[in-house]
């Protein structure tokens, strides 16, 4: 494959990537990419056996569907969790996500605190 091949190649792939993550709610509930991959989170536990930190780097992470996961199966330990894409708008997607779970669990320990005085 010639570089100009390779270089359209991955042009029309990031026009295609660009236009899912715009127009659609990647990780959905109900969609296919809702759930990590089985295989992925199995292989995860099964180290988790052996060490307790870990460190994780997801190469094409895309929407997070398992760089999500992975982060909060190991938010208890002191683990670093790394997702890289080359497309901003993939990597857009997790970011919000995790800022908006975070957003949503500062709620609830503010909800939990106020009860609890």
């Amino acid at each position: 494959m010639s570089q100009a091949d390779f270089d359209a190649a991955r042009k029309a792939e990031a026009i295609y990537h660009n236009e899912l993550y715009s127009a659609h709610e990647i990780l959905e509930p109900g969609t296919w990419m809702s759930k990590p991959n089985p295989v992925v989170m199995e292989l995860l536990d099964r180290l988790l056996l052996h060490k307790d930190q870990l460190t994780v780097l997801d190469l094409g992470c895309g929407a997070g569907r398992n760089t999500i996961p992975i982060a909060m199966r190991l938010q208890e330990t002191d683990s670093k969790v790394f997702g890289l894409d080359l497309l901003s708008e993939a990597v857009d997607k997790p970011v919000s996500m995790a800022l908006r779970i975070l957003y949503k669990l500062r709620r609830l320990i503010l909800n939990t605190l106020t009860y609890l005085k």
